[in-house]
């Protein structure tokens, strides 16, 4: 390949890099984007971030390796010393552990649209041989690491795909668990009607007896039938969350359950339902009882 095609062939791979960095930061901003106001605190157990928190982390992310690609050009492509972000990507992750207003989330998208622009504007002038040179560039008090800015730029790309999944994956779980709340509140008035609302026409109910399978009820019919009879012979019926969480369409709830008829008739179980949801409505509540 003669020096002119390779050189056409480098900034075209520069281009592409380029597009795909903006493709995957307006992806992340559209996830976060979608999220409504009551989702934004939603994390799962464990988790450092925030749904709705991302944004900080990410913006932390951009302001650092943007730094790190200025400090590389400014040096020549040649020994590079990585501006030390720690402050900076500390106080960006403690801001992502909060939960957010929507103009917060609003105000830090904003402020991500202004860093992708700058580390956009930053390497669409490069050289295209400056792209692949190898700069020994080192962060904090490692060995140097061989770092190209074509490098960055994937890593920024990657961040970005990386978190969109997540923030897909945490909003798809807190719609499965406010519908599941939903419900459980329906459940918990005794008011059969609103329990159907949050159940789908199709709904499937299996219930804890009799043993060893249990009774299995399909649709809304005969399911909203079930629980009249549940509750006019069990007025006292009490159920409590001890657990819920979430893994996409479908939920795991711990609950104990409490009935007092009188004293020939009174006490508790635990029990466990796990249930699917479809277009923000029970679909299925299979039910389990500690024997």
């Amino acid at each position: 390949m003669s020096a002119a095609d390779q050189e056409t062939s480098t900034m075209s791979a520069a281009g592409l890099a380029l597009e795909r960095f903006d493709a995957a930061g307006a992806g992340f901003r559209r996830a976060l984007e979608e999220v409504p106001g009551p989702a934004l605190g939603h994390r799962r157990s464990g988790d450092e971030y925030t749904l709705g928190g991302l944004a900080h982390h990410v913006n932390g992310v951009l302001r650092h390796y943007r730094a790190t690609a200025a400090a590389m050009l400014a040096a020549g492509l040649a020994d590079t010393v990585a501006p030390d972000s720690a402050a900076l990507l500390e106080a960006a992750n403690a801001s992502a552990g909060l939960t957010p207003r929507e103009a917060d989330r609003d105000a830090a998208l904003a402020e991500m649209a202004s860093l992708h622009a700058a580390v956009h504007g930053l390497l669409d002038g490069v050289a295209a041989g400056d792209w692949v040179r190898v700069a020994p560039v080192r962060f904090g008090t490692a060995d140097p690491y061989p770092t190209r800015l074509v490098d960055v730029l994937g890593w920024l790309t990657d961040h970005y795909a990386e978190h969109a999944a997540q923030a897909g994956s945490l909003l798809a779980e807190w719609r499965t668990l406010d519908a599941v709340e939903a419900f459980g509140a329906a459940f918990e008035s005794h008011d059969v009607e609103a329990i159907m609302a949050r159940m789908t026409e199709d709904c499937v109910f299996e219930n804890t007896t009799p043993a060893p399978d249990g009774q299995r009820l399909a649709g809304a019919e005969a399911v909203g039938a079930f629980w009249r009879r549940f509750f006019a012979s069990t007025p006292s019926a009490r159920f409590t969350t001890e657990e819920a969480f979430a893994a996409g369409d479908r939920a795991v709830v711990r609950w104990t359950f409490d009935w007092d008829e009188g004293p020939d008739n009174r006490g508790h179980v635990r029990g466990v339902d796990v249930l699917q949801v479809r277009d923000g409505r029970v679909a299925a509540k299979l039910a389990y009882v500690k024997g």
